[in-house]
Parts: C-alpha cells; sequence; structure tokens
C-alpha cells in the first residue's frame, strides 16, 4: 500500500515537471533585438506588427530569448508613469492673467507693454503703451503659471461672449523672463456653436511637455465681443499623456441595417491593441452625427458600450473645425461598432474609423550573449508568469530612473510559421486514467487481501 500512494503522489506533483519550456519554434514570428553596451536591463517599444499578430489578448503568447535559446524575464509597463503618478487627481489650478492692449488704429501686431513682478517673479502688474484708451482692444492675455508645482497638460479658457457662433483661432507662447517669446501653440481653435440643435464647445487649448513660467495668449480681432474671464491650468492625467506616445490607425467599415436602431458600422482591426481613443473621419464636410461606441473581442462576445460622443466636420467662416479624440476606457478589444441612429447625419458613405492605441514598453533582463529574440504569436504557449515590476521599480528609483538602457529592433524574422496559430487538440487525459488504475489496482489487492483473510478464518473453523 506504501508504494501505491508513493506512486499516486509522483503522479499528481509529477506533472508539472514534465513540461518542457517554449522554444522560439513554438512562435510564429520574431524580432531581433540587439543591446549596445554590456547593462542589465533593456527596453523596446512594442512594434504595431507585434499586436497584429499575437495570439492573446493579454500578450501572453510573447518570450524573449537569448541567443542560446534560453527565455530571459520580461515584463510589459507603460511609459510615463511616473508622470501620471505625480499629477493623479491634482485638480485645476486658476491662473492669473493680465489684458494687453491694442488701438484698433495700429496695423501693427507689436505692443509695447510694462510688466511689474514681485521678488518671487509673480506677475501683479500689465500695462500697455496705449493704455485702455476708447477704441483700443485687447490684442493678448500674459499668463503667470510662475506658481504651479506641475507642468500643465492644458489651459481652459472661459470667456463672455454675446455674440453666436464664436469661433476663433489662438496662438500660445512661451517665456522664461518676460522678455524673450517662442511659440507652442499655433492655431488653436476656441469655439461655441449652435449646429443642427447641438452646442459645440471646445475650451480647452492642448499644451506641449515643457517647462513655462509665463505664457501668452493672443486674442485676434474677431474675438472683440469676447473677454476672457477665467484660465485654468489642466493637468495630466493618464489619457492627456499618452497623447505624446498614442498612434493611431485607420479601419475601414461596413454598414449593417439595425430595424431598431437604424444604421450601424461595424469595423474589424485585426489586431489586439490597447485602444484608449476613437475618432471617425467623416466622409463629408458640414456632418455631424451623435454616435455610441462599442466593441468586444471576439465575434461570439456581446457588444459592450465604450463611450459616446459628437463626431463633426464643420466649415465655419472659412475655418474646419472637427472634434477632438473621444476617450474611451482602454482594452484590447479587436471588432468595433459605431451606432449612428436613426437620424444619422453622416450621409449614405461608411466613415472611417480611426483606433489611437498606446504601445507597451517592454523590459527584459539582458542574461546570457545576444542577439535577443522577440518571439511572439502562438495558439500554445500561456502567459508567463514574471512579477518583475516591483522589483525594477525599485531597482530604477534606486540608480536614479537610468538603469534601463533603449535596445533597437533591427530584423524581422520567421520562426515557427503560421502552423503555430492552431489551437493543439486537447491532452488525453491519461493523468485521469494512471490515477483510476491506480486505484483499480489498490482495490484489487484489497480485495485479495480480503480474500486471503477469509480463506484463513474458514481454514481454522474446518479444524476447530
Amino acid at each position: 500500500m506504501k508504494k501505491l500512494g508513493v506512486l499516486v503522489l509522483s503522479v499528481l506533483l509529477g506533472s508539472s515537471a514534465l513540461a518542457a519550456p517554449p522554444v522560439p519554434d513554438d512562435f510564429a514570428f520574431g524580432l531581433i533585438v540587439e543591446t549596445p553596451g554590456a547593462e542589465a536591463l533593456y527596453s523596446l517599444t512594442v512594434p504595431e506588427e507585434v499586436y497584429r499578430r499575437i495570439w492573446r489578448a493579454d500578450l501572453g503568447d510573447m518570450r524573449m530569448f537569448n541567443a542560446r535559446g534560453e527565455t530571459v524575464p520580461h515584463m510589459l509597463r507603460r511609459s510615463h508613469r511616473e508622470e501620471i503618478l505625480k499629477t493623479q487627481g491634482a485638480p485645476p489650478a486658476a491662473l492669473p492673467f493680465f489684458p494687453v492692449y491694442e488701438t484698433a488704429l495700429q496695423d501693427s501686431t507689436a505692443t509695447a507693454i510694462t510688466v511689474a513682478t514681485n521678488e518671487k517673479g509673480v506677475v501683479v502688474d500689465v500695462k500697455s503703451a496705449d493704455g485702455s484708451a476708447p477704441g483700443a482692444r485687447i490684442a493678448a492675455y500674459i499668463i503667470d503659471a510662475s506658481e504651479l508645482k506641475h507642468r500643465p497638460a492644458g489651459l481652459r479658457i472661459d470667456w463672455s461672449d454675446e455674440a453666436a457662433g464664436f469661433t476663433v483661432s489662438v496662438d500660445v507662447e512661451a517665456s522664461a523672463d518676460l522678455n524673450r517669446w517662442h511659440e507652442l501653440v499655433r492655431n488653436s481653435t476656441l469655439m461655441k456653436l449652435d449646429f443642427g440643435g447641438q452646442q459645440l464647445s471646445r475650451q480647452v487649448i492642448d499644451l506641449p511637455w515643457v517647462e513655462a513660467r509665463y505664457l501668452r495668449l493672443t486674442w485676434p480681432p474677431e474675438a472683440r465681443d469676447a473677454r476672457v474671464t477665467s484660465v485654468q491650468a489642466l493637468f495630466p492625467d493618464e489619457f492627456s499623456i499618452n497623447r505624446r506616445a498614442r498612434q493611431w490607425t485607420e479601419i475601414e467599415g461596413r454598414a449593417v441595417r439595425d430595424e431598431t436602431s437604424g444604421w450601424d458600422y461595424e469595423y474589424d482591426s485585426n489586431a489586439m491593441f490597447s485602444v484608449d481613443a476613437v475618432n471617425l473621419r467623416l466622409p463629408e464636410r458640414n456632418s455631424l452625427v451623435q454616435s455610441a461606441v462599442m466593441s468586444r473581442h471576439d465575434e461570439s462576445a456581446a457588444w459592450r458600450r465604450r463611450a459616446h460622443g459628437v463626431f463633426y466636420s464643420l466649415m465655419h467662416d472659412g475655418t474646419l473645425l472637427e472634434n477632438n479624440p473621444v476617450p474611451v476606457g482602454e482594452g484590447p478589444d479587436r471588432f468595433w461598432r459605431i451606432w449612428a441612429g436613426l437620424r444619422s447625419g453622416i450621409g449614405k458613405a461608411v466613415p472611417v474609423l480611426q483606433l489611437g492605441w498606446i504601445p507597451h514598453d517592454l523590459v527584459f533582463v539582458a542574461r546570457g550573449e545576444g542577439p535577443f529574440t522577440l518571439a511572439y504569436g502562438s495558439a500554445v504557449v500561456g502567459r508567463a508568469e514574471q512579477p518583475l515590476d516591483a522589483m525594477l521599480a525599485r531597482l530604477e528609483k534606486r540608480a536614479g530612473g537610468s538603469l534601463v538602457k533603449e535596445a533597437r529592433v533591427t530584423q524581422a524574422v520567421v520562426l515557427g510559421g503560421e502552423k503555430c496559430f492552431r489551437a493543439p487538440k486537447p491532452p488525453l487525459p491519461w493523468k485521469t486514467w494512471i490515477l483510476w488504475a491506480v486505484l483499480v489496482a489498490a482495490a484489487g489487492v484489497l480485495g485479495v487481501m480480503a480474500w486471503r483473510l477469509f480463506r484463513q478464518m474458514d481454514a481454522h473453523g474446518k479444524d476447530a
């Protein structure tokens, strides 16, 4: 009986040892990765092609191999994570602003101004050479951002406007000393419009990720009837920070008739992009539609709603007005659907879906000799459990953020090929069979022992 117990335990515990580690030929494709220098950790941005040929939605069928064909630890992470954590949850901050006047008779936009600051460099007064005499108009606003602790991702501008159909293009300049100015943003549109029963408003100016103590907002002549009433600094969240790394892919779709909701449009991205923003390229000018955005991982799954937004492409006073991208909860869904409704303002043509997605950074340990191979695309390989995130974060903090060096992709190769996408047949339940065989054998042994005991007892009874 003891031998049978040992056999059962060996069957149950020893099965994991029989699973061989993956090899490069278990994956369809690969990228040859060079690692300049002799550092311990390297990173690379995962290319678009990987997302198009990966098998698993969690990107689990991906491994990094060294020149000996051995897997090395790796992890996937987001860029700019430290920037997100520093400003996450920071509320908008009101900024002091000062009008700069220019007489209506001046031909030049240059204006002589005097700016007074206190000992901390905070602007306390701005005076134009022409003052605010009758006929003067506001040509610009100087915005004091010197007291901000974090760099803003944008400015929210509020204004008083009595005129309908307000649309202006403004520029934003930056300065460190109020003397030398350089351009940050050109031709950013501010607007408040009523169109087709919809109220369209754009009050946010996106800013590049730069340091700026002072900002200057141009205020063109066509904005004469509007005066700025407040300026707020908007701090970066994950969506705004990812704007710098976001890539865009356009997808052609098809119209689908829905008896209850009207026309829908369906799209197949044929990829596992980690989408966090969508937009529509409308087929005709002066189109506007209020739509729901839905997606699903595969064709058998139910559609889930990701966002709701207004998409438009309008001409107003010679200026093309288009909506900003619509944020969606980040996810790797492949199939997308746009519900346009019974009263669609798109027309008969199918709009082009634009998916904004954020590539991952792949960080790996450069153990062994290079070159390394990033292998991907496999229906037989599962997700690797390599909890490196916390360890790498501690190491990077200790090294001042300079621990991870940049690797580069030099060549794309075919490894196991398309056969790696064929799902394997379900394995035979040999462990179950062996266990049952052991149990049956044990029952047989017990039966034999009982039979022998019965014979012995019967023999003793006859002798008595």
